[in-house]
């Protein structure tokens, strides 16, 4: 597929293998997963589509827009995340071919860091998005600070232009990752100056099953009841009668009767102060 075309060749071979860390269980590294040209045609591609504001830094949305407040992905109706573009179903597909990822990601977010601005340290979130997560590096070299919350243990990740960063296991689920908001990072030989860099972030989504909920005791004794009333005295008559309204003043001692018991249909009482509902002693 030619660039010339607006979409970006990514079936180029990586020049090296994931590379597992010792000190973050799950978390593996890429070097140059994209070379240097595909790297800008990648850039030029992300530029070329409309850039969102809403945070301090820039972000773009794909596939399903989300949430920061509400920390949700079930995306906004009203404004509905453009579906991922042709470039980042390629860079799914490799993911998924190169044993990266188990299926190829559903949603895709495109962050744009200027130096001096970072992220706190977080785990992306776990009801929302699947057990692997996969985000390329590019422009400007930083350090990605990785946290253990249980026993306090920290490592700083390079992350260079063209690299891929893996996060399964504990890596995804327990280590909080961030970066530093700062204008350069500690090097060898000193302060590294930061540029413009932009990460582009490749995830699933969780799909939760509707789980069916048993109607309450009191609720199905009640529709049973409303069933009878209306086999016994017609459908129109009976939802006549169970919904007309009477004052509080005008129930008889005793109570309401109930349709089964006496004939007459019971009742909704209005004008209570107390705002408690009546209930027929037929259906206690």
């Amino acid at each position: 597929m030619s660039e010339s075309a607006g979409q970006l060749p990514l079936d180029f071979h990586a020049v090296s293998q994931p590379q597992p860390s010792a000190a973050v269980q799950g978390l593996r590294c890429v070097a140059d997963w994209l070379t240097p040209d595909a790297c800008q045609a990648l850039l030029s591609n992300i530029d070329a589509e409309e850039w969102s504001a809403q945070l301090k830094r820039r972000v773009q949305h794909y596939g399903r827009r989300y949430d920061y407040g509400r920390r949700s992905a079930a995306g906004d109706q009203r404004a509905p995340a453009p579906p991922l573009p042709a470039w980042a179903r390629e860079a799914a597909a490799r993911l998924v071919r190169e044993g990266l990822m188990d299926q190829e990601a559903e949603q895709v977010i495109v962050n744009e860091y200027q130096p001096g601005q970072g992220i706190s340290a977080h785990v992306d979130c776990l009801p929302c998005f699947g057990p692997v997560i996969a985000a390329i590096s590019l422009g400007s070299t930083c350090l990605m600070d990785f946290t253990d919350p249980e026993g306090g243990a920290k490592l700083a990740v390079p992350l260079a232009p063209g690299s891929l960063l893996v996060m399964t296991g504990p890596a995804r689920h327990t280590w909080r990752h961030a970066i530093a908001a700062r204008k350069s990072d500690p090097g060898t030989t000193g302060r590294v100056p930061r540029g413009r860099r932009v990460s582009v972030t490749f995830r699933t989504l969780l799909h939760p099953r509707p789980v069916a909920r048993p109607i309450p005791a009191f609720l199905a004794h009640d529709e049973r009841h409303r069933g009878s009333a209306a086999r016994s005295c017609g459908p129109s008559t009976a939802r006549r009668r169970w919904r007309r309204p009477i004052p509080f003043s005008a129930i008889p001692p005793g109570g309401p009767r109930c349709p089964l018991r006496g004939g007459q249909a019971a009742h909704t009482v209005v004008g209570r102060s107390d705002k408690r509902p009546v209930v027929p002693s037929c259906l206690v």
